[in-house]
């Protein structure tokens, strides 16, 4: 059998009863080119091998890797083998008789049914039909600074992505994560940048990263809790309502002492910084105050009236 022979045996063998769209892509994967594949068509309706049946629709379809459009009339075909075509295989089978022996049956029927099945499940020959192409998924694992075990915002906050003309966003979970789905996958390779949205001040570590995105990528997100730096206010005598001077602030050992109207502001080393924080505060002759539990993240001004110890 040479090889025209081979060619329009094969195409025979997934014509019967299939739609063009179903042949081309599937000649395609074959090594044909798409001229190729309809010339061969229009040579086999032409010798009477295969009937087919056109309608008036035109649609699109993808021809290669790229996704190229191509527009091609007639589109939906319905191609049937004429009693011509079969006797042409039954007249053409030294080939498969040499080559495959009493497996030809198998290969020859079986194979093509099984991978025509299993293309139209997969979509491995179509892809313009697979709903999962123009998309893709990944995942955002967002922790804080002491490791990717450091989950400082389960359940709180979204992440987004800034796609330039799109506005990407999923809500982070118990465990931390943040999953897009769908995703156009024209973004695939490309870095965009990832951020956090959050009541309070979290922000990335990095705020000027971009991260590369893929299907099924994992992509880990550090984050931390901005303004707790530093804290300031005014300590008042609470009888006269003016500012005391020289009084101490302290967080832990680290501390600074108010001006002469009363004011301080106490930079924060960044070991000790927290989001909330116990203020003590201190001068002879003056009871001392505690403020626990202060959310210094608000950058509200942490304002006290301090009393002197021989006033009841």
């Amino acid at each position: 059998m040479n090889e025209s022979d081979k060619e329009i045996s094969y195409i025979l063998g997934k014509l019967n009863h299939l739609e063009y769209k179903e042949i081309v892509p599937a000649l395609l994967k074959k090594g044909f080119n798409r001229q190729k594949a309809i010339d061969l068509l229009e040579f086999l309706e032409k010798n009477n091998l295969v009937e087919l049946n056109y309608s008036d629709k035109i649609k699109l379809i993808y021809i290669n890797e790229y996704k190229e459009k191509i527009k091609l009339k007639d589109f939906s075909i319905k191609a049937k083998i004429t009693p011509k075509g079969k006797t042409f295989i039954k007249e053409n089978t030294s080939f498969w008789n040499k080559v495959l022996g009493e497996w030809k049956m198998y290969l020859f029927f079986g194979l093509p049914t099984a991978l025509i099945l299993f293309s139209l499940k997969s979509g491995l020959f179509f892809p313009f039909n697979s709903e999962d192409s123009d998309s893709i998924d990944f995942t955002v694992f967002v922790h804080g600074p002491n490791g990717h075990d450091d989950l400082i915002l389960r359940n709180q906050g979204k992440v987004y992505l800034d796609l330039k003309t799109d506005r990407r966003e999923a809500s982070i979970n118990e465990k931390g994560e943040a999953t897009f789905k769908q995703v156009p996958s024209s973004v695939t390779g490309r870095a965009v940048k990832i951020n956090i949205e959050h009541p309070e001040p979290y922000r990335p570590v990095s705020l000027d990263s971009l991260y590369r995105i893929s299907n099924g990528a994992a992509i880990y997100l550090q984050v931390k809790l901005y303004n707790i730096g530093n804290i300031y206010g005014n300590v008042l005598d609470s009888r006269t309502n003016k500012g005391v001077d020289s009084v101490r602030v302290s967080v832990r050992d680290a501390y600074t002492f108010t001006d002469i109207y009363g004011y301080y502001k106490l930079e924060i080393p960044s070991n000790y910084q927290k989001k909330y924080q116990n203020i003590r505060f201190e001068k002879n002759g003056y009871d001392i105050v505690q403020k626990n539990n202060i959310p210094i993240h608000t950058k509200q001004s942490v304002d006290v009236l301090i009393k002197k110890s021989n006033v009841e």
